[in-house]
């Protein structure tokens, strides 16, 4: 990550309310001066649009693209929810689709909500814009049934209080957002920026001051950081910048923790530059890691596919009938494979420890009522 020259821009001002605390109150969002930028920072949001395109088009030769989506999403939720504090692994996650909620982390059931709120935002910007009325539908998705820190939090519900970040108490706290009577004019001036026409604007910095913007809101008791993740896919594949969501930066964020509270904190107080270059740094590093991933799973696939072939006819059919499986689900069981191919026990087996034999599938060595086993250079591919 470069370092980005500070300079200050009016993002809002902390006034003093009844209560004696100083809370944020931001300008007129976008003010002039916001959307000024160097021509560092310019050609830097060149690099990384050009990264997102090629990107796209390297996943127009990806067959089954929406498997391998399944995968970046469950390895974007884990990092986002990480981020928050969660400890569950990857692999919890991919476990949770064949094992009991006994074996698995508690936190895993943040991680699926994660999955569940994106995807709902996904699903609903088919029908709707990115709005008010999407956001709070994602948060209800997100919030609704997991562990939340906050017991008082409302999901799908923008806070009716004073919240604030870092301290004990709102006294000691480092940031205090907007009043709660602020909330939903201030989102709605997000709205706008979002869906103005005539910006003349990289799509890439715009997604950065949307997020930057909704976090310095923060419009929800809970679950702010990880909603404003999922608004980021959510304002690329809107504005069509992505035509499939394969660029997912929570992996980044969580990398350089620190450094992203740090430039979002700094973002309310002017420095909105050094957000933004740090924004672009990890649209460049995601965007460089996932064509790196799908070339590799593309070499994986020819590689066990001639595996495959060089056996009888009728067992091989029965082998690419999970091996297509094992793309969306990588850690599975005998009766799973039953269920998804129709096959028999016996004809699973037999295909299953054909896949042994050929170094596809390995025994997965933990406890639970079944044997599980896994496509563990696949998952590698997604975890290295």
């Amino acid at each position: 990550m470069e370092q980005t020259k500070k300079s200050r821009k009016l993002v809002g001002r902390f006034i003093k309310q009844p209560k004696g605390y100083a809370s944020f109150i931001p300008e007129k969002f976008p003010s002039k001066d916001m959307l000024q930028f160097d021509m560092r920072i310019l050609m830097k949001s060149e690099e990384a649009r050009a990264k997102m395109s090629h990107l796209n088009g390297i996943a127009h030769h990806i067959p089954d693209v929406d498997f391998f989506i399944f995968m970046y999403l469950n390895k974007d939720a884990t990092a986002s929810s990480k981020i928050e504090g969660t400890n569950a692994e990857f692999e919890d996650v991919l476990e949770s689709n064949v094992r009991s909620s006994s074996y698995l982390p508690d936190d895993v059931e943040d991680i699926l909500y994660y999955i569940r709120g994106l995807n709902s935002g996904l699903n609903e910007l088919k029908k709707l814009p990115i709005s008010e009325r999407l956001i709070k539908l994602m948060h209800f998705t997100l919030m609704s049934g997991a562990r939340t820190s906050n017991p008082s939090n409302t999901p799908g519900e923008f806070r009716t209080s004073q919240n604030w970040i870092g301290g004990r108490n709102i006294s000691d706290a480092r940031f205090i957002p907007p009043p709660h009577t602020e909330v939903s004019k201030t989102i709605g001036d997000l709205e706008k920026f979002i869906h103005s026409k005539n910006l003349l604007l990289s799509p890439v910095i715009q997604a950065a001051l949307v997020h930057a913007q909704f976090e310095t809101i923060h419009p929800f008791l809970d679950g702010n950081g990880r909603t404003g993740r999922m608004l980021v896919t959510l304002f690329f594949a809107e504005k069509k910048i992505m035509e499939k969501p394969l660029l997912y930066l929570s992996h980044y964020f969580r990398k350089y923790r620190d450094v992203y509270y740090e430039r979002l904190f700094h973002y309310s107080k002017g420095e909105v530059d050094a957000w933004v270059d740090f924004f672009l740094d990890a649209v460049i590093e995601i965007a460089d890691d996932s064509i790196k991933t799908i070339e590799q799973l593309s070499d994986l696939r020819d590689v066990d596919r001639e595996k495959i072939v060089q056996i009888d006819k009728r067992s091989s059919e029965n082998v690419l009938k999970i091996l297509n499986y094992l793309y969306r689900v990588p850690i599975t069981t005998n009766s799973d494979l039953q269920k998804e191919t129709g096959l028999s026990r016996v004809k699973v087996q037999t295909a299953i420890n054909r896949m042994v034999a050929l170094n596809i599938l390995s025994p997965r060595k933990k406890k639970s009522r079944s044997q599980m086993y896994e496509y563990r250079r696949y998952i590698e591919i997604f975890t290295n």
